[in-house]
Parts: structure tokens; sequence; C-alpha cells
């Protein structure tokens, strides 16, 4: 799904991590640099992969992604253990996470908000019983974040 950016927009920072996943991809796809900043600019809305945003690191990842590209990375998802909160509601909380931190926070920034509220100090220490609540949290932050930017952009029009 192309989108399109304004030049006059601030160059937002992706983490290191994030660069590299895409340089990774682009050579793993073997993608010519011609090929590789078209891509960047009809998915991603930019021409240099340090000014993409979160959105358009998502949009230029799922190209990449339909291209073939597989991500060799050890991280694998947690398995189901029982009284605990099943791997998809951990991969909804470090989405819902992400979404918060512009995609800039980790697990351990995860497992501090974590331990300041409900007293856990990491994910895979969530219990079935916690993970509603762990995820009406991070919800609720969600959508207080959502209501100021939109208050940001209301007094900015005016």
């Amino acid at each position: 799904m192309p989108q399109t950016k304004s030049s006059s927009e601030a160059a937002p920072q992706l983490s290191p991590s994030k660069l590299s996943l895409i340089h990774v991809a682009k050579r793993q796809l073997s993608l010519s640099d011609e090929d590789y900043r078209s891509i960047l600019g009809l998915y991603g809305g930019v021409t240099s992969a340090a000014m993409l945003d979160q959105q358009g690191f998502d949009a230029v990842m799922e190209r990449f992604t339909e291209l073939g590209f597989r991500s060799t990375s050890k991280r694998r998802p947690m398995p189901l253990r029982a009284g605990m909160a099943s791997p998809a509601q951990v991969q909804l909380m470090r989405n819902i996470w992400a979404e918060c931190t512009d995609g800039e926070g980790t697990d351990a920034s995860l497992g501090k908000w974590l331990e300041r509220q409900f007293k856990v100090s990491a994910l895979r220490f969530v219990t079935a019983e916690l993970a509603p609540k762990v995820l009406g949290g991070l919800k609720a932050m969600k959508a207080k974040q959502r209501a100021k930017r939109q208050a940001q952009k209301e007094t900015q029009v005016a």
C-alpha cells in the first residue's frame, strides 16, 4: 500500500536495529539501488531508510516480505505455558508497546513499565489472569496518546 509524505516533515528516527534490518532485507533480496530506493519512495514515502517513521518501516518491510524476505533472527515466540499469558497475548502486548513508543520500545523498557504498573518484571512472568489487565493498561495508554496527538493537531490547525 503506497503512501506519500510531504518533504517538509521532520525526519523521524528509527532504531539502529530496524535500519540494519532494512539493509539486511535489501541484501538478501539482491535489490539494485534503484529498486531499493523505489520501494522506499513508494511504500515509505521517503528517499532514505533513515527518514522512515514506524508506519513507513512497517509498509517497506511488508513489501520486502512479499518479495520473499525472511528474517533469520533467533528470536522466537514464547511457547504455550500453562497458567501464563498465551503467545498471542504476549505478541499483542509487544505490538501495542511498539505503537505506544513509536517503535522505539524494547522488551526491557516494557519490563520496566510492567514492574511499575503490575509488579511483574518481564513479559515471560505475565500470568493468564494478569494478561487482560496488562492489555487493558496498554490500550488505555495508546488511547491517551492518540487523544493527545489529536489535540495537538487541532491546536496546530487553529
